[in-house]
């Protein structure tokens, strides 16, 4: 049986609670809170459970005036309580915007896109940190137009493999590609989906790490926005071209934000989709691959779309990423989006995709959902987002049980 419900987030509430000295010893299993700098609006991008049990999450913070971004590092312990030295603002002179965060033993990698300078196009970025936000190396990967990094991964040999969007290289308006790094930052290889794509737009990129080969999803505009599935073959990388997967309908404009590795060797889907209401579901896909060769082709399990339970609301929905809690159930953290107002909502799915219970976080102005972490210390979950009204915004953190409950 589906179960709902609504948390209101009250500002005031939420602020008083950010005192470490009210925090009791329970309260690591669940609290809310939000990190900020005067004169900066901040969003948050994605998080991570730490080995000392804390949290570290980025995001992006615009200097008000000049419309410029930096990255924005937070670290706090298992509490929410910020560590001493958090947070450290990232980048250079001019644009600087974080999308992926991975945590290895001694430090933090995140991956981006930067500009050089003010006339410059935007080239993929990737820099490390060590534990306490010190900058240890950075590298940028350049072209002569706009090329971002989406989604980082970390590899088995201590490496990082980048994906993202390039107009600079490969044959494309906008293709897919992947960089390869080593563990020092160094640029080993880049990987182009030329073959079969000249003159396409890829919208965007994911990479996710399987039992026998990497999954890269590209979604095509040129193909109403349908998702094409790239295996990467892990130990000499190099892209195939083997199967489409296309979620129902003649033009369904989807999104893909998110992709987890199940046991078994299938694939969990997490985007968004354009409904014939014309508004925009949640859209959950579960994909098996027919072999372990990264030759293989794709058949989807199933396919499911959440959208609001009461059938005359006017709203939005936005899946923007999933987490496996255990072999049956799934978490998916997203965006419901209506006029003037924005909640984060948190839905539970079972193995078959049949959704178990959802829960919204939100009170007035807006709250996005952004990134989703299983935290293996507890079995809980820890949710990053953004939190605001009028024209200020923060970067909220959100620590829940396996249910969703604060």
């Amino acid at each position: 049986m589906k179960t709902f419900r609504y948390l209101p987030v009250i500002l005031a509430l939420l602020l008083a609670a950010c005192n470490k000295y009210d925090i009791q010893p329970e309260q690591a299993k669940g609290f809310i809170k939000f990190f900020s700098d005067t004169d900066l609006n901040e969003s948050g991008v994605d998080v991570k459970q730490t080995p000392d049990g804390g949290y570290v999450a980025i995001g992006n913070s615009i200097a008000e005036g000049s419309g410029l971004s930096d990255i924005y590092l937070v670290k706090t312990d298992q509490y929410g309580n910020e560590e001493s030295w958090s947070p450290v603002i990232l980048g250079g002179d001019f644009d600087d915007v974080a999308t992926s965060l991975q945590v290895v033993s001694d430090g933090y990698v995140i991956l981006g896109y930067s500009k050089m300078d003010a006339d410059s196009s935007y080239d993929m970025y990737i820099l490390k940190t060590d534990l306490q936000g010190n900058k240890l190396w950075e590298n940028w990967v350049e072209g002569s137009e706009d090329d971002r990094g989406s989604n980082l991964i970390a590899t088995a040999d201590g490496g990082f493999i980048a994906s993202g969007v390039t107009r600079s290289h490969g044959l494309g308006v906008q293709n897919a590609w992947l960089v390869v790094f080593d563990a020092d930052g160094k640029r080993v290889s880049i990987l182009n989906n030329t073959a079969g794509y000249s003159n396409t737009t890829i919208v965007d990129t994911y990479i996710t790490e399987g039992e026998h080969f990497y999954l890269v999803s590209a979604v095509l505009a040129e193909d109403n926005n349908r998702m094409h599935l790239f295996p990467v073959d892990k130990t000499y990388p190099s892209l195939v071209y083997p199967g489409v997967i296309i979620p129902d309908g003649s033009s369904p404009n989807l999104s893909i934000n998110s992709m987890e590795a199940l046991s078994g060797g299938d694939f969990l889907l997490c985007g968004s989709v354009n409904a014939s209401s014309g508004f925009s579901e949640i859209y959950l896909a579960r994909f098996h691959p027919a072999s372990t060769s990264v030759q293989t082709t794709f058949s989807i399990v199933w396919e499911t779309t959440h959208e609001s339970e009461d059938p005359s609301d006017q709203a939005d929905f936005f899946g923007n990423s999933v987490r496996v809690i255990d072999d049956n159930t799934f978490a998916v953290i997203g965006t419901k989006r209506e006029t003037g107002n924005d909640d984060i909502i948190l839905l539970l799915v079972d193995a078959d995709g049949n959704e178990k219970s959802r829960t919204y976080y939100g009170d007035e102005g807006f709250q996005l959902g952004e990134g989703l972490d299983f935290t293996s210390s507890d079995n809980g979950l820890i949710i990053v987002g953004t939190n605001g009204a009028e024209d200020n915004s923060m970067i909220s953190l959100l620590k829940t049980d396996s249910s969703g409950k604060l």
